[in-house]
């Protein structure tokens, strides 16, 4: 099955030349599975639907999508599939587009948030997931369940993945770096590098601040250098206008918070660097200290331990299982975070005593292994996965729906018996082009604003083996 040419669509938010992770994942993913197969690219958050054909590059998307940011290089390898929608896509459509376009597997890359499971994928498909809880919830549960595979990125994740759903793989992000020799910087530097778009600071930065406060009381020849790209950095970095004059910038004011610690001795950088910049400000650093709440994976964290500076992380999912060359450090409590799962509160004290003792060389690290992060390996690990989960796709419609706000404990693990629910209300969850609208919705593929007929369930009881009747929204 490995010398078969088959067509991939890659799945992932926006594309290939904008800012992000998963679309760095998707490209570098991509011109690794080229080498034996057709690629195409799917972006589902685009700024404006696109018509659903197939683009042989991105200069012909352009005229329908003017305000896209055109790329500065070309992709030759890729092909790309329009998607007539910008808010969320329902899996039912994915099928539709697979069935005329040929495509023979799917690569989801990201989250479930915009994913609606109105249906099993009905070809070869797997997601590469990243998961910031100890627990799924029920939305997550049920969509993935649409997938015949789940590649985890953290080895703790996949544990967790595994006791809901299988099958589940552990595999990793791609890691690449420029490895070419820096000097350190004269002044002993604290690297904090990442995005500061979170309202709820899940990156740490305001602990990250009061830790190296207390650090640099004792040890003042010391020097924090944030690299923190702001959310308008991200929000113009994939289009081709700049943002309005009363953008509100989301993320933490760290301006303000420097100031009211009172700290002297930083540098803070928002902008958007490319690979080269971005990994030389890592090995000029003495330390990079990532004080998360959560990781689904941690790249930064990551990058830095392959380019020899050590990091300090907190002790919870992917970072306790990804820090060897560093220390990740206890945390005080746990919190319930967006209503989803519980994170880490990182702790003040044990990130300044983590940086003192990285700051007296008083830490033997472990050696960190490079190799599991390769392209070669993580891209013939997905390719495996993906041909292994080919029998295990489900050619049944899911008939069902579910409300967000309600609870439904009892039947929410019966939905792979292929189970209708029937919810009776009277306001139509649909635009006029079949999509959701503001009402937030596991999955609708149904609706009802009268009672259905005993004639109308039978018809759909051929197709299910129950049904739960629901008789308020």
């Amino acid at each position: 099955l490995y010398f078969v040419c088959m067509w991939i669509c890659i799945v992932v938010a926006s594309f290939p030349w904008d800012f992000g992770a998963y679309q760095q994942q998707a490209l570098l993913l991509s011109h690794q599975l080229a080498k034996q197969h057709d690629i195409q690219w799917m972006s589902f958050a685009n700024t404006k639907p696109m018509r659903e054909e197939i683009y042989s590059s991105a200069q012909e998307m352009y005229s329908q999508v003017p305000t896209i940011k055109q790329p500065i290089q070309t992709y030759p390898h890729l092909t790309f599939v329009g998607l007539n929608t910008t808010s969320s896509i329902p899996i039912s459509r994915l099928n539709m587009l697979s069935k005329k376009y040929n495509t023979d597997a799917y690569i989801f890359i990201g989250d479930v948030v915009k994913v609606i499971r109105d249906e099993n994928m009905r070809i070869p498909s797997i997601i590469w997931f990243p998961h910031h809880f100890q627990t799924l919830t029920p939305r997550e549960e049920f969509t993935l369940g649409a997938f015949g595979g789940i590649a985890s990125l953290s080895p703790s994740s996949t544990s967790m993945i595994k006791k809901y759903l299988n099958p589940v793989q552990h595999i990793p992000h791609i890691v690449t770096v420029d490895t070419t020799p820096e000097k350190k910087f004269q002044t002993w530097t604290v690297l904090m590098q990442g995005g500061n778009y979170d309202t709820q600071d899940r990156k740490g930065w305001n602990i990250g601040l009061q830790a190296f406060k207390k650090f640099n009381r004792k040890y003042p020849n010391t020097h924090l250098y944030l690299h923190a790209i702001n959310s308008k950095e991200i929000t113009e970095s994939g289009r081709s206008i700049k943002a309005p004059f009363n953008y509100e910038q989301t993320g933490i004011p760290l301006k303000k918070l420097l100031q009211m610690y009172n700290i002297t001795q930083y540098t803070l950088d928002e902008k958007i660097h490319g690979v080269r910049k971005k990994d030389k400000l890592k090995k000029q650093a003495q330390v990079c200290l990532h004080p998360s709440r959560v990781e689904g994976f941690g790249m930064v964290v990551l990058e830095c331990q392959m380019l020899g500076t050590p990091v300090i992380t907190t002790n919870f999912t992917a970072m306790a299982d990804f820090t060897q060359y560093g220390i990740a450090t206890s945390y005080e409590q746990l919190e319930f975070f967006y209503g989803q799962g519980f994170v880490a509160t990182p702790s003040v004290n044990a990130i300044a005593k983590a940086l003192e003792d990285i700051y007296l060389n008083n830490i033997q690290f472990e050696h960190f292994d490079p190799q599991p992060f390769s392209a070669e390996v993580v891209s013939k690990q997905i390719l495996h996965f993906l041909l292994i989960t080919h029998d295990n796709v489900h050619i049944h419609n899911v008939w069902t729906t579910m409300n967000t706000k309600m609870e439904m404990p009892d039947i929410i693990h019966s939905f792979d018996a292929n189970v209708i629910v029937v919810i009776i209300g009277n306001q139509n969850p649909f635009d006029a082009n079949g999509f959701i609208k503001n009402i937030p919705m596991f999955v609708r593929t149904h609706h009802f604003h009268d009672t259905p007929k005993q004639k109308q369930l039978s018809i759909y009881s051929l197709q299910a083996q129950n049904i739960h009747i629901i008789t308020k929204l």
